[in-house]
């Protein structure tokens, strides 16, 4: 059995494997899954926004943001006169339609088979993000009020309101690392392969 503290290139710290070449994904002597895509995993210091890969993915959700408030705009000043309805239809369609060419475009760009799966992580992400951040904030808001009243439980409500938005926050944190994970992984697995 190797030491562990061996760490020299191709070489498999779990049984010891000399033959292994530093870019492969596994040993294939004891089938363990590691190499240079799991070492540059473990080692990544920087946002996990700044993955390769990861802002191809925020194309298609900046067009589905951007389309989505427009059109809500646009529906609320079609209550108040019926004649924008066309227009806010027009922009409905061709919002989809950009994001349905943006889309595609990234999943041709990124080159990998969880491409749409990434893409409509980074959706939920982004939604998250939308939903969860007020809500911190308008929670922090009643936890300051309830201090200021100073009853108890008031406090104790608003700090358990707190941690439901920061529970949402870590999640939406976590798919990030996810995404970006996986983005990275793909990267590093093209560059093995060829």
């Amino acid at each position: 059995m190797a030491r562990a503290g061996k760490e020299r290139e191709g070489y498999c710290w779990i049984c010891g494997h000399s033959g292994r070449r530093p870019d492969v994904i596994g040993c294939p002597e004891c089938g363990v899954s590691y190499g240079r895509v799991d070492r540059t995993l473990a080692a990544w210091r920087k946002a996990w926004r700044g993955s390769p890969g990861f802002n191809e993915l925020i194309g298609p959700v900046i067009w589905f943001i951007t389309f989505g408030v427009l059109c809500l705009v646009g529906v609320a000043g079609a209550f108040t006169s019926p004649e924008v309805w066309p227009f806010v239809a027009g922009l409905f369609a061709f919002g989809v339609l950009t994001w349905c060419v943006s889309t595609v475009r990234c999943i041709q760009r990124m080159k990998h088979t969880s491409a749409l799966r990434l893409i409509l992580l980074s959706h939920l992400v982004a939604m998250l993000y939308v939903i969860v951040v007020p809500t911190i904030l308008v929670a922090g808001y009643i936890l300051s009020l309830s201090i200021f009243v100073g009853e108890p439980l008031l406090i104790l409500i608003a700090l358990v309101i707190l941690l439901l938005p920061a529970g949402g926050l870590y999640l939406t944190r976590k798919l990030e690392y996810i995404i970006a994970a996986a983005c990275l992984r793909e990267q590093l697995r093209s560059e093995v392969e060829g």
